[in-house]
């Protein structure tokens, strides 16, 4: 079975768009030209009034091979009813797809034509020699091209043991607009220098200068910012940023601190330290540690600034970027298909869990249970 992809041609707003040119024999006047049949709108082309036949081809900014395409017609009698798709190998049409004798059009319809074509062409085109009624010049609302869908997956394999990646993705925005909106989060600081600059400022998703949109504490250089996320979520990234405002805030981000992690409020854990950071203003710093277990609150504790009296924070944002490893019975189509993931650009993330695929072959027995084999014991078994 073939898959295929989208259409390729992307929006078309001129005829050279995004390196995709639209062209055609002729065109009934500036308002109807090529790049309109691939507009995914309601534009489409027309040929000159007069001509009986014409072609429109579109441009790619590379050679791709086209398997599938498709004509949505604007009225009948206009419809190509005799016509090729063609592929130009740079000195002659190939004609990839002929219809002789189309079958008669509605208003408005889409077809799908399928092309066996084996080779990748630059510029493809729709060459009409007759439209549905004799002699009526050729119009197409809208055309797409296709390619094969293929599925690029990948299984690890190690010691005779094979493996697929699950990449974690986990973005933790907040977007607060007070230190307890939206639920559940609450924002909280061991200070906050006035009602201008509260906790939960440094957790509402904007870093915008000169509007006071960053949290200050007391005056002091030690002191601490956290966020209840109002449940447990893991994370392993913190990105940090200054205020943009001014120089002289930016410097009074955490020079040396602390990052803290507790699921009562009461009792943190370090997770990581960092020393001698120097901001300047508006600049995000991305600070990585190890981290397997969920937490409910994050904490930031300062111990020093870069010469400001306030400890100042423009921005904080925690992330989980990670791979879960599954061991997989074997490497088999099946397991290709079901568990195989594009691995390539994941590769050098943490991996912080491992499961097992357990269940390897399927049979029914006398009685009309499903039986499983399975390949190992699992390490733990826990009922809900």
């Amino acid at each position: 079975m073939v898959n295929y992809t989208d259409n390729i041609i992307p929006k078309m707003t001129s005829n050279s768009t995004n390196g995709f040119i639209a062209t055609a024999s002729s065109e009934y006047s500036s308002n109807y030209q090529p790049w309109g049949a691939f507009d995914r709108g309601d534009n489409y082309w027309s040929s000159s009034s007069g001509s009986s036949s014409g072609w429109i081809s579109c441009e790619f900014p590379t050679p791709r091979k086209i398997i599938k395409f498709t004509i949505r017609n604007r009225i009948d009698a206009s419809s190509p009813i005799v016509f090729s798709f063609d592929g130009f190998d740079g000195v002659n049409w190939i004609v990839l797809y002929k219809e002789d004798r189309a079958s008669f059009w509605k208003d408005g319809e889409k077809r799908e034509y399928y092309v066996n074509n084996t080779k990748e062409y630059k510029r493809y085109r729709i060459n009409i020699s007759q439209s549905q009624s004799v002699g009526r010049y050729p119009e197409i609302a809208e055309i797409e091209m296709m390619e094969e869908l293929i599925y690029k997956k990948t299984l690890l394999q190690s010691n005779k043991k094979v493996y697929s990646l699950e990449p974690i993705d986990a973005i933790y925005e907040t977007k607060m607009t007070s230190n307890t909106a939206p639920s559940p989060f609450v924002a909280s600081a061991s200070s906050e220098y006035n009602s201008t600059y509260p906790a939960w400022k440094a957790f509402n998703g904007t870093n915008t200068g000169g509007s006071y949109d960053y949290w200050s504490s007391v005056a002091g250089t030690k002191a601490w910012i956290q966020i209840n996320y109002g449940k447990r979520v893991q994370a392993n990234i913190l990105e940090l940023s200054a205020s943009m405002t001014t120089q002289e805030l930016a410097n009074g981000m955490p020079r040396d601190f602390n990052i803290l992690a507790s699921n009562d409020n009461s009792n943190f854990i370090k997770l990581s330290e960092f020393k001698d950071q120097t901001w300047k203003n508006g600049e995000t710093k991305v600070f990585k540690f190890r981290n397997n277990i969920a937490y409910q609150y994050y904490r930031i504790e300062a111990f020093s600034t870069n010469g400001y009296g306030y400890v100042c924070i423009g921005e904080i944002l925690f992330k989980n970027i990670a791979n879960n490893i599954i061991e997989v019975p074997k490497a088999s189509v099946n397991n290709f298909v079901n568990y195989g993931t594009n691995t390539s650009k994941n590769l050098n993330r943490i991996i912080e869990t491992k499961d097992y695929i357990l269940q390897d072959e399927v049979s029914k027995n006398e009685q009309g249970l499903w039986t499983t084999k399975i390949d190992r014991k699992p390490l733990s078994i826990s009922f809900k």
